[in-house]
């Protein structure tokens, strides 16, 4: 498995807007972070996790070529805002992108691309396979990916576990119940 970290700074990026702090105002080139989002490359399956608004300029830096599946965490922008620019993906693949969310984020996707999901979607967006995932194990492809459900405040959201690795972002808690399912890991991404 091969993984590519996309993007890792805050909802806003680092740095950003408007900030005077040390580190939005750094020369450290660590100090220039994008929005989150990860790309998993096992078993020749290319696996996006989030799509934040700076996906364009995250899939050139990172030469990416190919995303047979996307999985969204939940539905707040900065994780799903870049859905939009997988249309390059979806004409050279020549084939609907499974997307696996929750029910409410696919919903929420529904409401803010109409013009994706309606029933006369515009002619040149991209298509979508979509997967309703809850909190119990998924295949994709032959993968299985073992959801972790936990909060970011209030909002119940998702991590990914994919074989010893597993990736929770914006975690403010995390049940014991949902703790078992990351044992034996050789990498825990938070």
């Amino acid at each position: 498995m091969k993984i590519t970290f996309l993007g890792t700074g805050t909802s806003h990026g680092i740095p950003m807007l408007l900030c005077d702090c040390i580190v939005c105002r750094s020369e450290n080139t660590k100090d220039k972070r994008l929005r989150t989002s990860a790309y998993l490359t096992l078993d020749d399956k290319h696996i996006l996790i989030d799509i934040c608004p700076d996906f364009r300029r995250q899939a050139l830096c990172a030469n990416i070529s190919r995303i047979d599946a996307i999985f969204l965490t939940h539905e707040h922008k900065d994780h799903t805002n870049g859905l939009d620019d997988v249309r390059p993906f979806f004409y050279r693949q020549k084939a609907p992108i499974p997307l696996y969310a929750r029910i409410t984020v696919l919903q929420q996707l529904h409401r803010e691309y109409e013009y994706i999901f309606s029933q006369d979607r515009y002619l040149g967006a991209p298509q979508f396979t979509e997967f309703v995932i809850e909190n119990q194990p998924f295949l994709f492809e032959n993968i299985e990916v073992i959801p972790i459900e936990f909060l970011h405040g209030k909002l119940k959201i998702f991590g990914f576990r994919v074989h010893n690795f597993a990736y929770l972002t914006d975690a403010s808690f995390v049940t014991e119940l949902e703790k078992n399912k990351l044992k034996n890991l050789k990498l825990l991404v938070v």
